[in-house]
């Protein structure tokens, strides 16, 4: 995955992942900040960079829900046909979104602190 990323041009990732021109590098940053991480194992899924993130969900009927990335979804585990994200949000701690109803998804400032 990760050659893949580094390939693809702003216009692919933004396509792909329904990011910004804006949001482009700071994602970049992000992953590169991940793959810095010896912890950090890296899979194929496209999603990884939102595991552990607080973020912004839009699905594709402009819907708009806020939550903590718990896991990633993979048609590995039974329960899904499709890859997605689980979080918690408002409605409980294991709530999915599969890649279908996702228009974009923006990891957003934790606002713990505040």
């Amino acid at each position: 995955m990760t050659n893949d990323f580094f390939k693809m041009t702003t216009e692919e990732k933004m396509a792909i992942y329904g990011w910004t021109r804006e949001q482009v590098p700071v994602m970049e940053a992000q992953i590169r900040e991940l793959l810095d991480n010896k912890n950090y194992i890296p899979t194929t899924s496209k999603w990884d960079i939102f595991l552990h993130k607080d973020v912004k969900i839009t699905t594709k009927n402009n819907e708009v829900f806020f939550g903590h990335v718990n896991e990633i979804a993979t048609p590995d585990d039974n329960d899904f046909e499709e890859e997605g994200l689980i979080y918690t949000g408002k409605y409980g701690p294991c709530t999915e979104i599969l890649e279908h109803e996702i228009k974009s998804v923006e990891i957003i400032e934790s606002h713990e602190n505040q």
